[in-house]
C-alpha cells in the first residue's frame, strides 16, 4: 500500500498543481528507504511543474530541468493545504506559487523520494517495469504469452510486476475472485479463455477502485486526508473466515512468498 488505484487518485488530485512554481523547500529527513538527494531543495528551486504521472505505483512530476519521483512504501502520502502545520513523520515539504504548499508524509519511512535528472525510462527502478494495465499493450493474448512461460503461482505473476503493473497484492485477489481462477494455478496452466477473463478482471477492478478512490485497509488517505471506499466493495481481501457473497462458502486466507492471498473455496478453481 498504496496500489496503482491510490497513486492514481493522489496523481488527479495533484492536478491543481499543474503548471505551477516551486517557490521553497524544506526537506526534515533525507533517511528514507534511499536517500533523499542532499541538494533535492537546489535541485527543484524556482522550478515549474510540467507534467504530472504515474508509472506502476511511482508517482512523477516532470519538472523543468528533470523528473521528482515519489514512491509510498506502506504508509507514504501527499498531503495539499493552503495552510501548512508539519506533522509528525512529514519528510518534505514545498511550496508553490500558486499558494498551495505539498507535503510527504510518511511513518514508516519505506518510501522514497528520488531525482532523475536523465532519460526517466531508463533509470533502473522504471526501466524492468511490465505494462500498463490501461495502455494498448496489455490485452488478454499479452497476458497469455507471459503464463505459457512461468510456471510460478498465477498470484506471484502479477505480484512481480513484469507482465502487468499496477495487480498488487489487495487486487490481485480481489482480480482473481473476479475471474475464478485460484491463486495458487500454476501461471503456465491458465488457458488462452482464462486469460481473457483475467485481462478484463484487471481493467474492471481497477477501474472500480480508482473511481472509488483507492482503498483503505489502515493507513491510506489521499491528497485531502480522505479514505479510499473501494474498501467497502472488496470481495474477498481481508474476509478469511466470512462468507462468499456470492456462493456463501467460507473465505480462506493463505500466505504466498509471505504476504496474505484471499480466496474463495468454492467459486475460485
Amino acid at each position: 500500500m498504496p496500489e496503482l488505484p491510490e497513486v492514481e487518485t493522489i496523481k488527479n488530485g495533484l492536478g491543481i498543481c499543474l503548471n505551477a512554481t516551486i517557490l521553497e523547500s524544506k526537506v526534515y529527513n533525507f533517511q528514507l528507504r534511499y536517500p533523499v538527494p542532499h541538494n533535492i531543495s537546489e535541485l527543484i528551486h524556482n522550478r515549474q511543474i510540467l507534467e504530472i504521472t504515474r508509472r506502476s505505483k511511482y508517482l512523477i512530476l516532470k519538472l523543468d530541468n528533470g523528473f521528482l519521483l515519489f514512491h509510498f512504501g506502506m504508509t507514504g502520502r501527499l498531503n495539499i493545504t493552503q495552510h501548512y502545520r508539519k506533522e509528525q513523520h512529514d519528510h518534505l515539504v514545498f511550496a508553490l506559487d500558486n499558494g498551495l504548499i505539498i507535503s510527504y508524509n510518511d511513518s514508516r519511512k519505506f518510501g522514497a523520494i528520488l531525482w532523475i535528472d536523465g532519460v526517466l525510462e531508463k533509470h533502473p527502478l522504471i526501466k524492468n517495469l511490465g505494462v500498463e494495465p490501461f495502455s494498448t499493450a496489455f490485452n488478454a493474448e499479452h497476458l497469455y504469452n507471459k503464463c505459457l512461460i512461468r510456471k510460478i503461482p498465477i498470484k506471484q505473476l502479477f505480484m512481480e510486476g513484469k507482465a502487468v503493473v499496477g495487480v498488487g497484492n489487495i487486487y490481485s485477489s480481489e482480480v482473481l475472485f473476479d475471474a475464478r481462477i485460484h491463486p495458487t494455478r500454476l501461471a503456465n496452466t491458465i488457458t488462452s479463455k482464462e486469460c481473457k477473463q483475467l485481462y478484463q478482471s484487471v481493467q474492471a477492478i481497477l477501474s472500480k477502485a480508482i473511481k472509488a478512490g483507492g482503498t483503505t485497509i489502515k493507513d491510506f488517505r489521499n491528497h485531502e486526508g480522505n479514505l479510499g471506499y473501494f474498501t467497502q466493495q472488496l470481495m474477498v481481501y481481508g474476509r478469511d473466515g466470512q462468507h462468499c457473497l456470492l456462493c456463501h462458502s467460507v473465505i480462506i486466507k493463505i500466505t504466498q512468498n509471505n504476504r496474505s492471498s484471499y480466496y474463495c473455496s468454492k467459486c475460485q478453481v
